[in-house]
């Protein structure tokens, strides 16, 4: 569930939010449990930290969280942080992606 306001663009993935009139989501933006300020553009591929609220635009391939949300770093660089801790089980059939997590969890 989500509230956004009629007039809003919004592309990416927003979840228990609260986006007001004249804001803009970009494409693969993810939003979830945070509020946008009236007026914010968030541009594409960002992640916003959970309950954020978020009061300035937010450029492309960037990363922000807090209250106010404050830039964190950029999309690759949170990749690189990170990238050990993601699974590559997206187009897995159903058993497989169940055993290679089974085998990758454990450890």
């Amino acid at each position: 569930n989500a509230f956004v306001a009629e007039g809003c663009e919004v592309y990416g993935s927003v979840r228990h939010s609260v986006i007001p009139v004249g804001c803009s989501i970009g494409k693969i933006a993810g939003v979830e449990d945070s509020v946008v300020m009236p007026g914010v553009t968030i541009g594409d591929n960002v992640i916003v930290g959970t309950a954020s609220i978020v009061t300035k635009d937010v450029p492309s391939n960037s990363v922000v969280a807090g209250v106010p949300a404050r830039f964190i770093c950029t999309i690759d660089e949170f990749y690189k942080k990170n990238k050990n801790n993601f699974y590559p089980t997206l187009k897995m059939p159903a058993e497989e992606k169940k055993k290679y997590l089974l085998e990758h969890l454990d450890k």
